[in-house]
């Protein structure tokens, strides 16, 4: 079969030429309200048990778009949900830890949430296991409570009270 047959079998499917594909592309979003962020437990490769990480997960390449998957995973992960007209994206990593073939870049986003968030609706009805961590703006750092927090996410979190100080 030569490269036109290829294209001509699957028009609307994606394809790739390599077996792999070249990057996968994550989205995490830090959650923030007032001085409350919300987190999740990191389930990565069962690497970092017994930490918490922001909402997020791949995107669907060719079937959504980043703010789409940024609102689809913090709703399926924690019960917010969320306009995408709140999305401010902060962040950009490439780790080759995040996946076995180390191509995973992760797009960090930040949502502030109003002090009357009439646009947010918290349907958590007690099946997401979410922690809520207090953020003390001062040492730009969260004040912890036996929770561990996986190091991506202690990137993403700073950078997200850098701009979160900022933009207020």
């Amino acid at each position: 079969m030569n490269f036109k047959e290829i294209i001509d079998a699957s028009p609307n499917q994606p394809w790739y030429i390599y077996k792999t594909p070249m990057f996968m592309l994550n989205v995490s979003v830090v959650v923030m309200y007032e001085n409350i962020i919300y987190m999740v437990p990191s389930t990565t490769y069962g690497i970092y048990e017994d930490s918490y990480k922001f909402p997020g997960g791949s995107i669907k390449a060719g079937q959504e778009t980043i703010q789409f998957s940024a609102v689809r995973h913090v709703k399926e992960q924690t019960g917010i949900r969320l306009y995408k007209d709140l999305l401010m994206p902060i962040d950009f990593q490439s780790d080759p830890s995040m996946s076995p073939e180390g191509n995973v870049v992760d797009i960090g986003m930040l949502c502030m949430l109003e002090k009357n968030p009439e646009n947010m609706i918290f349907d958590n009805e007690g099946k997401y296991n979410v922690a809520f961590i207090e953020v003390d703006f001062e040492k730009k750092d969260v004040l912890r409570k036996g929770i561990q927090i996986h190091e991506n996410s202690q990137m993403l979190l700073k950078r997200a009270i850098e701009v979160s100080i900022i933009v207020q």
